[in-house]
């Protein structure tokens, strides 16, 4: 990683400890930055009070009826398996 220009990381955690690293076995850095993987929790809640959400669950609703509703939500990574973990 420390061949690029720039290396970004989800936490300041995260950066810090490749920083430290790299200082450790005497390789210079590359330039970090932080951006976290994190959902605008304003943009959220007012998609969830919007009227294409409640029409959504009302369909839902009317499909499931009383039974159980799993709902499952992967990342989009071919490496964490998606498809073997459905057969899991």
């Amino acid at each position: 990683m420390t061949a690029h220009h720039a290396v970004g990381f989800h936490s300041q955690r995260w950066a810090a400890d490749f920083a430290a690293s790299c200082t450790a076995h005497e390789v210079a850095p590359p330039t970090t930055f932080v951006s976290p993987l994190g959902p605008d929790a304003a943009d959220l809640t007012s998609t969830l009070e919007s009227p294409a959400v409640a029409e959504a669950d009302a369909s839902l609703d009317a499909l499931v009826g009383d039974r159980t509703f799993l709902v499952r939500v992967d990342r989009m990574e071919l490496s964490k398996n998606i498809v073997r973990s459905f057969s899991a």
